[in-house]
Order: C-alpha cells, then structure tokens, then sequence
C-alpha cells in the first residue's frame, strides 16, 4: 500500500494514526517524525517491510513528536528498540507484540508509561526482569 504522506502532513492536528501494509523507507519515517501532534500511534507491520533498525532511526532525535502511546503489532521488542523509545518521555502506553528479555529492565525508564501490553515473550526467569 502507497500512502501519501504529503497529505498526513497538511492535517496539523492529527492526534491518532493507524498504518498497515505500508511499504516504509527511511524518507517516509522522517516524514512521519514531523507530526508534532500525534500522541496515538498503531503500526502494524504485518505485512509491511519496517524493521526495528527503521523503528530506532524514527524514535531517535530530532523529532517533533509527543507520542503517548505506540502500538507495535507484530514487532518484538529488543534492547536497542527499547533504548530508542526511552527519547519518548512522554510514553503512558506500549503494546508491543512481546518485548524480549533485556528490554525488560529499562522499562523504569519510561517515567510517564502507565499501561504496558506484551502478548507473547519467552519464559523470563527472575534475572531476566531485574530493573
């Protein structure tokens, strides 16, 4: 799926964004950085080419975005994605696909995250989770 990009930016207020199938490139994604409004963002990538190299490229500085809540549908999330959305601060949500065990403890560092999804992950054993 094309999407115009060009037109989500003449839409200065847009808050909520769902994007699936999107054949992603790294023009694409900085596009996307410059919604200073979007709070609410669903990605998934199901059938879409994004990779979490991509992901850490857009949650990285500089950006305009105060994103509150992502949801990562079929993306597990690593250490290195989750380095990447600490430059989030104002993150109260993330719904991830799974986050994978040495992501688990810099979730501390989300100071705003209040809610958090993870519907499959490995078995983590204690040493896994410390924070």
């Amino acid at each position: 799926m094309d999407v115009r990009l060009d037109c989500l930016m003449q839409l200065p207020h847009l808050r909520k964004l769902t994007m699936d199938g999107i054949r992603w490139t790294r023009e694409r994604l900085t596009e996307l950085k410059q919604l200073s409004q979007l709070r609410d963002l669903h990605i998934l990538i199901w059938t879409s080419n994004l990779t979490s190299t991509e992901l850490i490229q857009f949650y990285q500085p500089p950006h305009s975005m105060q994103l509150e809540r992502i949801y990562l549908r079929h993306l597990n999330v690593d250490e290195p994605v989750m380095r990447a959305l600490l430059h989030m601060p104002t993150l109260t949500e993330l719904d991830p696909q799974s986050l994978l065990p040495p992501a688990w403890p810099l979730l501390p560092q989300l100071p705003a995250l209040r809610r958090l999804t993870v519907r499959f992950y490995s078995e983590l054993t204690v040493s896994d989770t410390r924070c």
